[in-house]
Protein backbone atom coordinates (compact mmCIF):
# COMPACT_ATOMS: atom_id res chain seq x y z
CA UNK A 1 0.00 0.00 0.00
CA UNK A 2 1.35 3.43 -0.94
CA UNK A 3 1.35 6.01 1.82
CA UNK A 4 -0.50 9.25 1.15
CA UNK A 5 2.76 11.16 1.59
CA UNK A 6 4.34 9.14 -1.23
CA UNK A 7 1.40 9.90 -3.52
CA UNK A 8 1.49 13.68 -2.97
CA UNK A 9 4.85 15.32 -3.51
CA UNK A 10 5.72 18.29 -1.34
CA UNK A 11 6.13 20.49 -4.41
CA UNK A 12 8.00 23.77 -4.50
CA UNK A 13 7.61 27.43 -3.62
CA UNK A 14 9.11 30.44 -5.41
CA UNK A 15 9.10 34.07 -4.31
CA UNK A 16 10.19 36.26 -7.21
CA UNK A 17 10.26 39.97 -7.92
CA UNK A 18 9.42 41.15 -11.42
CA UNK A 19 11.23 44.50 -11.77
CA UNK A 20 9.42 45.97 -14.79
CA UNK A 21 5.69 46.58 -15.20
CA UNK A 22 3.88 44.90 -18.11
CA UNK A 23 6.44 42.09 -18.26
CA UNK A 24 5.02 38.71 -19.33
CA UNK A 25 6.49 35.93 -17.19
CA UNK A 26 5.99 32.17 -17.58
CA UNK A 27 6.31 29.86 -14.59
CA UNK A 28 7.39 26.51 -16.05
CA UNK A 29 7.02 23.36 -13.94
CA UNK A 30 7.74 20.64 -16.50
CA UNK A 31 11.45 20.89 -17.18
CA UNK A 32 14.79 19.74 -15.84
CA UNK A 33 15.79 23.40 -15.44
CA UNK A 34 15.89 24.90 -11.96
CA UNK A 35 15.89 28.39 -10.44
CA UNK A 36 19.52 28.85 -11.50
CA UNK A 37 18.26 28.84 -15.12
CA UNK A 38 15.73 31.66 -14.56
CA UNK A 39 15.51 34.43 -17.13
CA UNK A 40 13.64 37.72 -16.94
CA UNK A 41 10.60 36.12 -18.57
CA UNK A 42 10.78 32.44 -17.50
CA UNK A 43 10.96 31.12 -13.94
CA UNK A 44 11.67 27.50 -13.00
CA UNK A 45 11.28 25.38 -9.87
CA UNK A 46 13.99 23.45 -8.01
CA UNK A 47 11.93 20.56 -6.66
CA UNK A 48 9.80 19.70 -9.70
CA UNK A 49 10.40 17.77 -12.89
CA UNK A 50 6.75 17.55 -13.88
CA UNK A 51 3.65 19.63 -13.40
CA UNK A 52 1.60 19.81 -10.26
CA UNK A 53 -2.11 19.50 -9.63
CA UNK A 54 -2.20 22.45 -7.22
CA UNK A 55 -0.89 25.81 -8.40
CA UNK A 56 -1.28 28.96 -6.28
CA UNK A 57 -0.23 32.55 -7.09
CA UNK A 58 -0.47 35.67 -4.95
CA UNK A 59 1.24 39.01 -5.58
CA UNK A 60 1.65 42.27 -3.72
CA UNK A 61 0.39 44.15 -6.83
CA UNK A 62 -2.37 43.44 -9.34
CA UNK A 63 -1.49 41.10 -12.21
CA UNK A 64 -3.16 39.15 -15.01
CA UNK A 65 -3.12 35.43 -15.78
CA UNK A 66 -2.60 35.30 -19.56
CA UNK A 67 -2.55 31.54 -20.15
CA UNK A 68 -2.17 28.04 -18.75
CA UNK A 69 -0.31 25.04 -20.22
CA UNK A 70 0.62 26.89 -23.41
CA UNK A 71 -2.93 28.03 -24.17
CA UNK A 72 -3.25 31.82 -24.20
CA UNK A 73 -6.57 33.27 -23.07
CA UNK A 74 -8.47 35.70 -25.30
CA UNK A 75 -8.65 38.07 -22.33
CA UNK A 76 -6.36 37.79 -19.31
CA UNK A 77 -7.83 37.03 -15.89
CA UNK A 78 -7.29 40.10 -13.68
CA UNK A 79 -6.13 39.31 -10.14
CA UNK A 80 -6.19 42.05 -7.48
CA UNK A 81 -3.23 42.70 -5.21
CA UNK A 82 -2.91 40.24 -2.32
CA UNK A 83 -5.65 37.99 -3.73
CA UNK A 84 -5.06 34.29 -4.31
CA UNK A 85 -5.31 32.72 -7.76
CA UNK A 86 -5.38 28.94 -7.63
CA UNK A 87 -5.78 25.97 -9.97
CA UNK A 88 -6.34 22.64 -8.27
CA UNK A 89 -8.27 20.41 -10.67
CA UNK A 90 -5.86 19.96 -13.59
CA UNK A 91 -2.19 19.25 -14.09
CA UNK A 92 -0.51 22.62 -14.48
CA UNK A 93 2.76 22.71 -16.40
CA UNK A 94 3.01 26.40 -17.32
CA UNK A 95 1.29 29.59 -16.21
CA UNK A 96 1.89 32.89 -18.00
CA UNK A 97 1.20 36.13 -16.16
CA UNK A 98 1.67 39.85 -16.81
CA UNK A 99 2.52 42.33 -14.10
CA UNK A 100 0.94 45.77 -13.90
CA UNK A 101 3.42 47.55 -11.59
CA UNK A 102 7.20 47.77 -11.29
CA UNK A 103 8.79 45.51 -8.64
CA UNK A 104 5.82 43.19 -8.27
CA UNK A 105 6.61 40.42 -5.81
CA UNK A 106 4.91 37.10 -6.61
CA UNK A 107 4.64 34.03 -4.42
CA UNK A 108 4.06 30.79 -6.35
CA UNK A 109 3.37 27.37 -4.81
CA UNK A 110 3.14 24.19 -6.87
CA UNK A 111 2.30 20.71 -5.58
Amino acid sequence: MTAAQDMHKEGDHRLVTIPTALTEVTFDTRTSNDSGDDTETTKYFDELESGGTQFSLVADQAFQVLGINGVDFTDGIPIAANKLYEEDRVEVTRVKIKTTTDNTQISVRVR
